[in-house]
């Protein structure tokens, strides 16, 4: 596993500007970032993603750069992002969709049968032969996560992928995505405005406001000795 390392980002908009954010995540942390909404956290999960280009300031990952602005390059330097939205490819069967980013699965039989053993993992191993549009919301986004496995990424990033959901479904993912960070045990970067959510999903918490970052430190810092007014808030 690697360290990432981000340094002096900035990036500027009409109505908003991400500030000098830079922190580091250890090889193996999970680290939340939460935050009100328009915090810049979705923002900077894109750029660390190449889907937004930057300002100013680099990433690292094990020391080499990671190339901004082109998401593909982000993929194959091993980052992988799971949106608030599953998008699922609508005209791909389920296991197409999980295999989409792996390279030289097989023929139908390989992929049906790679796609089984990620999809097992959510508990949706029979839906294989389904399209997304016979899921519910849920399974759609278990589906995604057995797509980001299956894709083998040094790091797993999360924008707000329970956003959506009911309290039920909610819970029901949590507990997957627990039992998929204990085995996995990869680098997560977690995004979400629920200081709940992220004290029971993470690690570490770095709290961001208006496109800076106001602190870092583990659950217990953050929770019961905030020192800024923005975790206070949280």
């Amino acid at each position: 596993m690697n360290i990432l390392e981000v340094e002096g980002l900035c990036k500027t908009y009409p109505a908003f500007a991400l500030r000098d954010v830079s922190f580091a995540v250890e090889p193996g942390t999970i680290m939340g970032f939460i935050g009100r909404n328009g915090a810049g956290k979705s923002t900077l999960m894109k750029i660390i993603m190449g889907i937004y280009d930057l300002d100013e300031g680099e990433i690292f990952m094990a020391g080499q750069p990671v190339k901004l602005g082109k998401p593909s390059a982000s993929l194959a330097q091993g980052i992988y992002l799971v949106p608030q939205e599953p998008m699922l490819f609508p005209n791909m069967t389920v296991a197409d969709n999980v295999c989409a980013g792996v390279k030289d699965v097989g023929d139908a039989a390989a992929r049906k049968k790679l796609a089984e053993r990620y999809l097992g993992f959510f508990g949706l191993a029979d839906f294989v032969d389904r399209y997304p549009a016979r899921l519910s919301g849920g399974q759609q986004q278990r589906v995604a996560l057995a797509r980001m496995v299956a894709a083998h990424p040094g790091i797993f990033m999360f924008d707000e992928p329970m956003s959506a959901l009911d309290a039920y479904l909610k819970s029901a993912l949590e507990q997957n995505m627990l039992d998929l960070f204990d085995v996995c045990n990869r680098t997560v970067l977690y995004v979400s405005h629920d200081i709940d959510e992220a004290c029971r999903l993470c690690q570490r918490i770095c709290v961001m406001h208006d496109g800076h970052v106001e602190e870092i430190g583990s659950i217990e810092d953050v929770v019961r000795r905030p020192q800024t007014l923005a975790a206070l808030r949280l």
